[in-house]
């Protein structure tokens, strides 16, 4: 990610938020925008204090446990982006970073996130491996290293095969 974008609309496309957030954090005096640019840092800095502010005034919000759902969801997300940095930044190798993420990605139960980072780990092994009978000795290497869950090995033989 680089570190600034821009525009407003390349930092809501980039970032994933809808741009009329971002002009709201203008009006509201977010100090990532300066020269017409728009600092990814100080953005996401800025829309971190206001959710920490509206959570510390109402920690289970309006509906009760269906929000707190949600404020869970979310912190396992934001678990997933700070792994996802690190690996960014070359803390993590992505191998250590599918093997992280994903006690998270069970433990959230989200159907939507699940899909999401099947679809990631897919791409993964779609890109790291050229030859399918490496990708299989991969596999079956880490599931004799590691104690993988049944979903992931069923979801990764399913690819497999398909690839075939």
């Amino acid at each position: 990610m680089p570190e600034y974008f821009d525009s407003q609309a390349s930092a809501a496309a980039s970032l994933g938020i809808d741009i009329d957030k971002i002009r709201e954090a203008k009006r509201a005096g977010c100090k990532a925008f300066r020269s017409g640019r728009v600092y990814q840092t100080a953005l996401l800095e800025w829309f971190e204090e206001k959710r920490a502010a509206r959570l510390a005034r109402n920690p289970a919000g309006p509906n009760g446990a269906e929000d707190n759902a949600k404020v869970r969801l979310r912190w396992f997300c934001e678990a997933i982006i700070c792994l996802m940095r690190a690996r960014d930044a070359g803390g993590l190798s992505d191998e250590q970073f599918f093997e992280l993420t994903d006690p998270i990605v069970k433990a959230a139960r989200d159907k939507e996130l699940q899909q999401i980072f099947v679809g990631k780990l897919y791409d993964w092994l779609h890109s790291q491996f050229t030859d399918i009978r490496d990708a299989r000795r991969w596999v079956q290497a880490r599931q004799k290293a590691e104690r993988a869950s049944d979903f992931w090995k069923a979801k990764a033989r399913k690819y497999l095969d398909r690839r075939r």
